[in-house]
């Protein structure tokens, strides 16, 4: 069964905050069956036992979505070149606006029945690739006695640590279906936040707390 859903959660750290707004779209995935077995009598009075056959409840969901991810710092912030270990650089209060196809999954822990309320659930989704945009900022290099020129990079794309380009978003979640369409979470967002200065590539690893919640845009959004 296909979903869709958007979520929308705030996060905040003691020099950053973030939000960020996604529409997700899922495909639970079921396994095993359920059986029904039952006695029924039949026109001539006798006794007979069926037996149905039904899907089990979905409990794992895979997705991808579009996330649209805002950072701003509230001071100058330290940034680290990917290619020279050591190399650093301040950039005076970064702000950016990404947007990026992203990955999800998700797992339903409680074996209750499906459409009951506080359900628990655990998840993760990552950002894979996209495009970012903000206004150049002024950075001072380590290395460099004078001012020097900070350009977001456009680019985002998911390569592994060191190696990430541009701006993306990964989050560690749990959260609890409250009503049939809404849930609400709490978990960990870890951040890359990238700079190109002196056609190098700097950037800002970092993590911090969020709140947020989900909402089913479809009439199935309680098997999501």
């Amino acid at each position: 069964m296909n979903t869709t859903a958007l979520t929308l959660d705030v996060g905040a750290g003691t020099q950053n905050f973030t939000g960020a707004i996604a529409v997700w779209r899922h495909r639970a995935l079921r396994y095993g069956s359920r059986q029904i077995i039952k006695q029924v009598r039949d026109s001539s009075g006798g006794i007979r036992t069926e037996i149905k056959q039904l899907g089990a409840a979905p409990r794992f969901n895979l997705g991808c979505g579009i996330r649209l991810t805002s950072l701003y710092f509230f001071t100058d912030t330290q940034v680290e070149n990917s290619n020279s270990v050591g190399e650093r650089a301040i950039i005076q209060h970064p702000q950016l606006l990404a947007s990026n196809i992203s990955f999800s999954i998700r797992f339903r822990i409680s074996k209750l029945a499906i459409r009951r309320k506080w359900s628990p659930f655990v998840g993760a989704n990552i950002d894979l690739a996209g495009v970012t945009f903000g206004a150049k900022r002024i950075a001072q290099l380590a290395s460099s006695t004078g001012p020097n020129s900070a350009q977001p990079a456009f680019f985002n794309l998911l390569r592994g640590n060191r190696r990430d380009r541009g701006t993306l978003n990964s989050r560690l979640y749990a959260d609890i279906l409250v009503t049939n369409r809404l849930t609400c979470r709490t978990g960990i967002n870890h951040l890359i936040a990238s700079y190109s200065i002196s056609q190098d590539n700097y950037q800002k690893f970092f993590s911090q707390a969020f709140l947020g919640i989900g909402y089913g845009l479809g009439s199935s959004w309680r098997y999501y």
